[in-house]
């Protein structure tokens, strides 16, 4: 009987073990969108341990570390799209020591954010990984027109001509760059229209929210940019 008693006591405890250590690694990885341990082709730096939404290592390894993954990564199939290292940062006033970058790969449904800063306080290295959606801009308009037309209200007869070679520049620019939106367009308190190189766009704005635009070529999505509306001279009141 005591054997049997003992044994039991052993099982529990063996169980209590086991759930300590499950619980224990599922709070170590709690805050990451992505765990390179649970991917092939995303190596972990040696010496990096996971701690709920970073990984850290003692000392200041950020250079070894952004070295490490400009060579590595490509090997495994990334793409890097922005880079941004205090390497190349002139400013003496900066103190930040770190990286901050950004990957695609084909059959990667987002984007990798990778970044790594060197906290001397605590005289560690602190790295992140995170998974984002990607982001698009598809190209409207290839080459700038002479003249950008605005109608204030899209049944406007007549149209407001933007000639200044700046102003068309940023207004295309500005377009180019906004965001490829795939859902609905929220209601907004205006709409203009826009007529680019025979490219007609749909302006959907009101003060302080983000701006739609539409054409035949889709859907798009931007801040409200003070300079959208300074070329284009559209009023948000």
């Amino acid at each position: 009987m005591k054997k049997w008693i003992a044994g039991l006591v052993a099982l529990l405890v063996i169980s209590s073990g086991y759930f300590a250590y499950g619980k224990m690694t599922d709070d170590t990885y709690e805050g990451m969108s992505i765990v390179p341990e649970n991917r092939d082709d995303l190596p972990l730096y040696k010496g990096l341990e996971p701690n709920r939404n970073s990984y850290t290592i003692e000392g200041d390894h950020w250079e070894n570390i952004y070295k490490y993954y400009l060579e590595e990564l490509p090997e495994d199939g990334w793409m890097l799209g922005h880079d941004d290292s205090a390497l190349d940062d002139t400013d003496a006033e900066n103190d930040w020591s770190g990286f901050r970058s950004t990957w695609i790969k084909d059959g990667f449904d987002g984007e990798l954010h990778l970044s790594a800063s060197y906290n001397e306080h605590n005289d560690e290295t602190e790295v992140n990984f995170d998974k984002t959606m990607r982001h698009i801009s598809t190209e409207w308009i290839g080459t700038n027109p002479e003249t950008v037309c605005i109608y204030e209200k899209v049944d406007d007869q007549e149209c407001r001509g933007i000639e200044d070679e700046e102003s068309v520049e940023e207004i295309v620019r500005l377009i180019n760059s906004s965001l490829d939106w795939n859902d609905a367009i929220e209601p907004r308190e205006k709409k203009s229209l826009l007529e680019i190189g025979g490219l007609k766009v749909e302006v959907h704005y009101e003060s302080d929210s983000e701006v739609y635009l539409r054409s035949h070529k889709g859907i798009k999505i931007m801040k409200p940019e003070p300079e959208f509306f300074e070329h284009t001279k559209l009023s948000v009141e």
